[in-house]
């Protein structure tokens, strides 16, 4: 959780879906695959593939979707 952490990402974040309910909800068929979910539970965007500069993606996709 460093990276959270380091990013102050306080919104609710789901880490595994072992029995892939959240995976079917959100139409996943492959990994990699980062989804970014707003309070409205609705998709605000999809990033498939590897993200090797993880930390700039998210830092730039949160501030603009958290605001």
């Amino acid at each position: 959780m460093d990276m959270l952490e380091k990013l102050k990402v306080d919104k609710p974040l789901i880490l595994s879906d072992v029995y892939g309910k959240v995976g079917e909800k959100y139409g996943v068929y492959g990994l990699p695959l980062t989804i970014f979910v707003g309070a409205d539970s609705k998709v605000k965007d999809i990033i498939k593939g590897e993200l090797p500069n993880i930390e700039k993606v998210l830092r730039e996709k949160s501030n603009r979707l958290f605001r």
